[in-house]
C-alpha cells in the first residue's frame, strides 16, 4: 500500500514538473513568427541603446573624476614616503599638515648638519638639548610656515628621501600657478560636461523609444489572435434564396 502510494505520489510530481516545463518552453520558446521577429527586434534594440550609451558613461565618469580633483583643495596624490603625504597642493606630515607654497622646503641631511642642527631645535624644542647625533643618521625634513617635521631615514634609503624631498619642493613650486588654473580648466570641463550629458539624454530618448515600440510589438504578437467569423449559409453567400421553392408563396393554395 505504501509503495503504491509512493509510486503515485513520483508520477503526480513528474507530471507536474513536465506540466510546467513544457508551459516555460512554450513562454520561451514562441515558435510563432512574428513573435519571433518582434523578440530579435527587441533585443537589437536593447543592444542598440547599450553600445551607444556605454561610451558615454565612460567618459563622463572619467570626467567626474577629473571634475573632482580639480576642485579639490588637495588635488591629485603625488606620493607617499615616511608618514609624509603629498599632494599637488597640500602635504600631510605627523607633525603637521597645511597648503603648498614656495615658501614650504624639503631636504635631506645628516645630524651633524648645520642647517640639520637648526632645524631640529624648531620641531624638537627643548628636547634638543638631549638628542644625540649618530654617526649615519639621516633624516628628511619638511619644513612649512606652520609646522616641522623630522623623519629618520636610514643609510640606504638617503637617495629615495633625496628625490621624495626635491618632489616636495617642485610641488610647493608649482601649487600657487595650479591654484589659479585649476579652476579655469575646471569651468571648460563642466561646460564639456554639460553638453554631453545633454546628448546623452536625447540619445537615450530616442532608444528607449524604440525599445518601448518593440515591446508593444512583442506584446502585440504573443496576444491570441481574434478568432475567424462563424461560415454563412448559402443565402449569407449569395446563392440560393431561403426558399428555393417558393412553398411559402402567397399565390399558393
Amino acid at each position: 500500500m505504501n509503495v503504491a502510494a509512493q509510486i503515485a505520489g513520483v508520477v503526480l510530481v513528474l507530471a507536474a514538473a513536465g506540466w510546467l516545463g513544457w508551459r516555460w518552453y512554450q513562454r520561451s520558446h514562441d515558435t510563432a513568427p512574428a513573435a519571433t521577429q518582434a523578440r530579435k527586434s527587441l533585443r537589437a534594440a536593447q543592444t542598440s541603446r547599450k553600445r551607444t550609451l556605454r561610451p558615454i558613461d565612460k567618459t563622463l565618469a572619467k570626467q567626474r573624476r577629473s571634475l573632482a580633483r580639480l576642485t579639490s583643495t588637495r588635488g591629485r596624490k603625488l606620493g607617499r614616503y615616511a608618514k609624509i603625504t603629498l599632494y599637488e597642493l597640500w602635504v600631510e606630515t605627523p607633525s603637521g599638515a597645511g597648503e603648498l607654497s614656495r615658501e614650504v622646503d624639503a631636504f635631506v641631511d645628516d645630524a651633524s648638519s648645520s642647517r640639520f642642527t637648526a632645524t631640529r631645535f624648531l620641531a624638537l624644542g627643548a628636547f634638543a638639548l638631549a638628542f644625540k647625533k649618530k654617526t649615519g643618521k639621516v633624516f628628511l625634513s619638511v619644513d612649512h610656515p606652520g609646522f616641522v617635521h623630522l623623519s629618520t631615514v636610514g643609510p640606504k634609503e638617503r637617495e629615495r628621501a633625496t628625490k621624495f624631498a626635491a618632489k616636495i619642493k617642485n610641488a610647493g613650486r608649482h601649487a600657487e600657478t595650479l591654484r589659479i588654473e585649476r579652476p579655469r580648466e575646471a569651468e571648460r570641463l563642466s561646460v564639456q560636461m554639460g553638453h554631453l550629458e545633454r546628448k546623452r539624454l536625447a540619445l537615450q530618448s530616442r532608444h528607449d523609444a524604440a525599445v518601448r515600440d518593440a515591446e508593444a510589438a512583442l506584446q502585440a504578437a504573443g496576444r491570441p489572435q481574434p478568432s475567424q467569423p462563424a461560415r454563412g449559409l448559402p443565402s449569407d453567400r449569395g446563392g440560393l434564396p431561403t426558399d428555393p421553392w417558393g412553398l411559402d408563396s402567397p399565390t399558393l393554395g
